[in-house]
C-alpha cells in the first residue's frame, strides 16, 4: 500500500488521480490492515487463486474493465489476472514484477526471509530485508537526511502485519516462482 503513497499524495498527481478515479486497494488474504492471524489449517491459496480473487472483488463492486497497478509480487499476480481476464483489464502499470527464475542468491535471500518470518515473525532484521527491496540505502538510512516519510510509513505498516500471514503470502509467491526452477 505504501509503495504508491508518494504518487497518490503528490500534489500534482493527487488533483488528477483522486478527483478523476476511484481507487481500490486489494490486499492478499490476511494482509489487510487489522487482519487477524490466519489459521495454520486453512489452505494456502496459489498465485492463480489470488488472481481469481481479484475478479471476485471486481464483480462484488460491480466494476467493469479496470486499470491495474502493482509492485513486485502484486505485479506478478496482476499479470496472471490480466492474462486470464483480458476483457476486464484496460491497462497494467507493473513495477519490478517477478518475471524470471531467481538467481541462487535471491533464492537463498527469500529462504532466509521465510525462515525469519516463520521463527521470529516480523522482526527488525526482516523489516530491513523487506525495506531494502523497495528503497535505496540513501532513502532508508542516510546520515545527512532523516529517514523519508514513506520509509517510516512502510515500517509502521510492517509492524501491523501478522508474521504468519506474511509468511503464507511469501510461501505462495515462492512456491509459484521456484517450483522446478532449481531442479
Amino acid at each position: 500500500m505504501s509503495c504508491f503513497q508518494g504518487l497518490f499524495f503528490c500534489p500534482e498527481a493527487a488533483s488528477l488521480l483522486l478527483h478523476n478515479f476511484c481507487i481500490y486497494h486489494i490486499s492478499p488474504p490476511g494482509n489487510e490492515l487489522g487482519a487477524a492471524a490466519i489459521c495454520p489449517d486453512d489452505p494456502v491459496p496459489s498465485a492463480e487463486d489470488l488472481a481469481d480473487q481479484i475478479i471476485e472483488d471486481l464483480n462484488y463492486f460491480r466494476l467493469g474493465a479496470v486499470m491495474c497497478m502493482g509492485i513486485s509480487s502484486g505485479a506478478y499476480i496482476l499479470s496472471l489476472f490480466a492474462t486470464k481476464y483480458r476483457e476486464r483489464v484496460l491497462g497494467l502499470i507493473l513495477v519490478s514484477p517477478f518475471c524470471k527464475s531467481p538467481s541462487w542468491t535471491e533464492w537463498f535471500y527469500n529462504k532466509v526471509m521465510s525462515n525469519l518470518l516463520y521463527f521470529y515473525g516480523v522482526c527488525g532484521l526482516l523489516k530491513e530485508c523487506l525495506l531494502q527491496r523497495y528503497f535505496s540505502k540513501e532513502v532508508r538510512d542516510n546520515a545527512e537526511f532523516p529517514e523519508s516519510e514513506i520509509v517510516q510509513a512502510s515500517r509502521k505498516l510492517l509492524d501491523e502485519r501478522k508474521g504468519i500471514n506474511v509468511f503464507r503470502f511469501l510461501q505462495v509467491i515462492n512456491d509459484n516462482l521456484y517450483v522446478g526452477d532449481l531442479i
